[in-house]
């Protein structure tokens, strides 16, 4: 293993600042609702055992790592403690987390954006910036080590310094009332809240990867490793804290610290937290562009990848083909793939590497013909002995058929692919083996990524009634997803405010209706009178945005409703709004308000009253223009004996098909029937969306 080829310039704060960037990502701008919602503020006691699993882990990885001096990491230990073929499987393994990750986060970093563009979910402009985003971290990486690694220590400083204005700031507007620890959560539900947070803490494992362009890396790495995650955990706490003592509705938020920062700080304070977002999600992206990378230089170097991966640039010193390649393929999967729903794959594929490395340490311990540790764990055996057992502890509450199958298939691939290398390697045509195993990787990762894109289905919750499906951002009718889905599917439950208690449950579909043979009606075990359910196979986070309800006595909005029905020839009537809401659809920055009412004098029969009426608006401002649109409504100017006159209510707002805006659902009933409808904004405007639209009556 010849390292000369590679600049060692990675200092020990530069080293640092590259744990700190791996670690905090994405996750913690998100993950502070998701672990509230499971344990409440036991939660803060969540994230000090993660950390203090990390911590046991991380004594492993710096004993294991101040052997070494080579780039490789995980698979470089494995491949020393295991052979060829273990270390293989963790490099590819890891190889794929970190392409999966990456195309998810610049995902994320898109609809972040629409914060400040908000067109940029459009599918030129995602694509636009997707290509933006890595051309740039591409030529980063490229033009040097060094440079890569100042661009991470820029981007520390601009993701920390958000988020410690928000922990610091935040302390003086707590709220005791709103910790409760009254209640102590089942056991159940403490270890997936630990299983669920371990993602905010994982990444400190790619800084172990390009040992061999670190400044004597057996005395900083353990330095660096113990240093972040100890300022990364209080940092972790003292943001779980903030959140919790200012915002009441933490369990619904999805993007708890801005909407916590909104209440203490004002839109300044969520403007600000979306910045300090695109810049965690940048400098994470960089430290997994970096990781990555070596990672395939690594196989490349050792002959179990083509050789070519291995070439170093004679004027940057920087493995150029490998960075090439390896953003090749994660454009393959960011542009074929909306936000990944991977946490859980993300992380059970991260422990059961990180397994791997405590193995590591156990077997290095017994032999003396690997190189002397130059960091000591104490209690090294013991600590790697405890690690695997609360990985294993941890890994007792994953679903491994849905989440167990596409770790086994990914390393079944891995494993052909090696096998079928090795056998290419012994034949003379060192060119053509090399185009056919660059051709198999590329082809491979392209059909993993397009089998990512399968129909996600939605069910409206009112009538159990399949609405239709999406597939890559696209509308498919009812009749059309029926036939491709399984008697049992999984759904995430969304309502008017958000993901609802509960979260995630099994949908069975039905049997076909003898009235309406094409109405697909799905059984729950719940009772839900409103929302809708979206497969769980979605890729996109389905509430973007919490809707925010208003007082059904409002004046102003009543008054709205009166005029409008004025225009429609009602001028006495009573005013009864139903549902009322404030949310921004477009992810424009501007709120729209969708205002729900109903009045039947004598209720809903198969008669009617001059003056009844049934109508959902959304009023949108246009600059300094308000309009308000229709989506429906049944107005009764004559008398009816009997007819078919409906009710209209508001069921869901979410973000049906992953493009970052939001629709509105809507559900209805008369005499003898009910149906469901959808609704998106374009250019300003509310359309119905005619594959969503499904009823059934006589």
């Amino acid at each position: 293993m010849t390292e000369e080829k590679l600049v060692r310039g990675i200092g020990r704060w530069d080293l640092t600042a590259i744990v700190i960037n791996s670690i905090i990502g994405a996750g913690i701008f998100g993950l502070p609702s998701k672990v509230f919602a499971q344990i409440g503020s036991y939660s803060l006691y969540a994230f000090a055992a993660c950390a203090l699993i990390i911590g046991l882990i991380v004594l492993c990885h710096a004993e294991v790592g101040s052997r070494f001096s080579a780039t490789g990491g995980a698979y470089l230990y494995a491949k020393e403690a295991f052979g060829p073929t273990a270390a293989f499987e963790v490099g590819w393994l890891y190889w794929i987390v970190r392409m999966a990750t990456f195309a998810a986060n610049v995902n994320l970093f898109v609809t972040y954006t629409g914060v400040f563009w908000p067109s940029a979910a459009d599918p030129m402009n995602r694509i636009v910036i997707i290509v933006a985003v890595l051309g740039l971290l591409t030529l980063i990486n490229i033009v040097g080590v060094r440079q890569a690694t100042i661009f991470t220590n820029v981007v520390t400083v601009g993701k920390l310094v958000p988020l410690l204005l928000f922990a610091v700031i935040g302390l003086f507007y707590l709220q005791p009332q709103n910790f409760n620890f009254d209640v102590v959560p089942q056991y159940t539900s403490f270890s997936s809240a630990v299983l669920i947070l371990i993602y905010a803490f994982v990444g400190f494992e790619v800084a172990v990867i390009p040992a061999g362009e670190m400044k004597d890396p057996q005395k900083n790495l353990p330095f660096a490793l113990f240093f972040a995650l100890a300022a990364v955990t209080a940092l972790y706490i003292l943001v779980q804290i903030v959140s919790i003592g200012t915002l009441p509705g933490l369990a619904t938020s999805e993007r708890p610290l801005a909407d916590a920062a909104t209440g203490f700080i004002g839109p300044a304070g969520a403007m600000l937290i979306a910045a300090g977002a695109l810049i965690s999600i940048l400098g994470n992206q960089n430290v997994g562009l970096l990781g990555g990378s070596r990672i395939l230089y690594a196989m490349g170097e050792r002959g179990e990848l083509p050789a070519f991966l291995a070439k170093t640039s004679e004027k940057f010193r920087t493995p150029h083909v490998a960075i090439l390649v390896n953003a090749l393929i994660i454009l393959v999967f960011a542009t074929q793939t909306s936000f990944l729903g991977a946490l859980g794959i993300a992380t059970i594929t991260r422990l059961m590497i990180f397994a791997t490395t405590c193995l590591s340490l156990i077997v290095f311990r017994r032999r003396s013909d690997i190189p002397q540790a130059k960091f000591t764990a104490p209690f090294g055996v013991a600590s790697a002995i405890l690690s695997i057992a609360l990985i294993v502890w941890l890994l007792t509450n994953v679903d491994f058929g849905k989440e167990g199958l596409p770790i086994i298939v990914v390393a079944a691939v891995g494993l052909i692919l090696y096998l079928f290398y090795r056998y290419y390697r012994r034949s003379k045509t060192e060119i053509m083996k090399n185009k056919s195993i660059c051709i198999l990787v590329i082809g491979l990762c392209s059909l993993s990524a397009a089998a990512q894109s399968s129909i996600v289905p939605i069910v409206e919750l009112k009538f159990r009634g399949l609405m239709g499906g999406v597939q890559n951002g696209k509308w498919i009718a009812a009749a059309r997803v029926a036939p491709k889905l399984k008697k049992e599917t999984e759904f995430v439950l969304v309502g008017r405010n958000g993901v609802e208690e509960g979260g995630v449950t099994m949908g069975k579909k039905g049997e076909k209706e003898d009235v309406c043979q094409d109405f697909t009606r799905f059984d729950f075990e719940l009772e839900q009178d409103h929302g809708v359910a979206i497969g769980s196979s979605a890729k996109w986070d389905p509430v973007p945005r919490i809707p925010k309800p208003i007082d059904l006595n409002n004046a102003t909005y009543k008054t709205v409703v009166a005029n409008y029905l004025k225009k429609k020839g009602i001028a006495k009537t009573t005013i009864k709004l139903t549902e009322a809401f404030r949310v921004d659809l477009e992810g424009d920055g501007v709120e729209e308000i969708i205002l729900a009412a109903t009045y039947y004098k004598k209720g809903l029969d198969a008669s009617a009253a001059v003056g009844d009426y049934s109508v959902v608006l959304v009023r949108k401002v246009v600059g300094k223009v308000v309009t308000d649109h229709m989506l429906t409504g049944d107005f009764i100017l004559k008398k009816i004996d009997f007819g078919a006159p409906s009710e209209h209510h508001i069921s869901a707002i979410a973000d049906l098909n992953g493009d970052g805006k939001m629709e509105v659902v809507l559900y209805g009933f008369y005499y003898e029937g009910d149906f469901a409808s959808a609704y998106e904004m374009r250019a300003g405007k509310p359309v119905m969306i005619k594959e969503f639209e499904i009823g059934c009556g006589v």
